[in-house]
């Protein structure tokens, strides 16, 4: 390509500031890749997890919540076969994988109108300190992470520009 039409291809579909903010993301844990535990598990596994815990937000605005407060996932295997492009074998597999880590609960919830029976699904909450800390490498240490912080902020806020 040459440079005009490098300059006509960024200015056509480059992305502006107004426009970063209007694709979706799904977002992927890191403790997947850094705990002992969790970083041994196949990439499938990984990607059917976030796809999980973006249906979990689903579930959270839509009020699915158990007798205990607990919100939980209704699926079919064919929706995810779709959005992820992997076959119904790999999303079992990937099933399976995840309620042996306990990353993922099944529990039986009785029939559904057509008398098949439903299964709810919960995720793990993760969301505590000491899960992402176990097993995490030195250069993930909290230590640097949090030095690192303090002078950004400090330096925003109390040194001259």
């Amino acid at each position: 390509m040459n440079e005009k039409e490098v300059e006509s291809l960024v200015e056509k579909q480059g992305y502006s500031n107004s426009d970063i903010y209007a694709e979706l993301y799904y977002q992927y844990p890191i403790f997947l890749n850094v705990n002992e535990k969790y970083k041994k598990m196949k990439l499938s596994s990984k990607l059917v997890y976030m796809l999980l815990k973006d249906r979990n937000r689903l579930s959270l605005k839509n009020n699915l919540y158990d007798e205990n407060q607990k919100i939980f996932l209704i699926f079919e295997i064919k929706n995810l076969v779709e959005i992820s492009g992997m076959s119904k074998n790999t999303i079992l597999s990937a099933l399976d994988e995840l309620q042996k880590v306990k990353l993922l609960v099944k529990r039986k919830n009785g029939f559904n109108k057509n008398k098949i029976k439903q299964k709810m699904y919960y995720l793990r909450n993760t969301s505590t300190w000491s899960h992402y800390l176990q097993n995490i490498h030195s250069w993930y240490s909290i230590i640097p992470l949090s030095y690192v912080c303090y002078k950004y902020i400090i330096g925003m806020f109390f040194l001259p520009a």
